[in-house]
């Protein structure tokens, strides 16, 4: 996501909710933390895999996450949108 949508998340986010922030220009990180400044925590990190780790230790419980992901497994995802042909409008 771009900045002035991380800003936007951030100041829509309860204060509670700490944002993730990742970026190559630590000259942009650094202004963002400074503008975040008393809206609520915001963490830098510097990948994907840290943002995966952080994702599961945030979670309400590891049984929380491993129920939620087994039911979807046992029922499927009835809201997943269903992937249709058309046929052509070319004679």
């Amino acid at each position: 996501m771009g900045y002035p949508m991380a800003v936007n998340l951030r100041n829509g986010l309860s204060p509670e909710y700490t944002l993730l922030i990742c970026d190559v220009n630590k000259e942009a990180i650094s202004k963002f933390q400074k503008q975040a400044a008393g809206k609520g925590p915001v963490e830098v990190i510097t990948n994907g895999h840290e943002a995966a780790k952080a994702a599961v230790n945030h979670s309400p419980t590891p049984n929380f996450s491993r129920n939620t992901a087994k039911k979807k497994l046992e029922h499927g995802n009835n809201n997943a949108p269903q992937l249709t042909r058309r046929k052509s409008r070319l004679p």
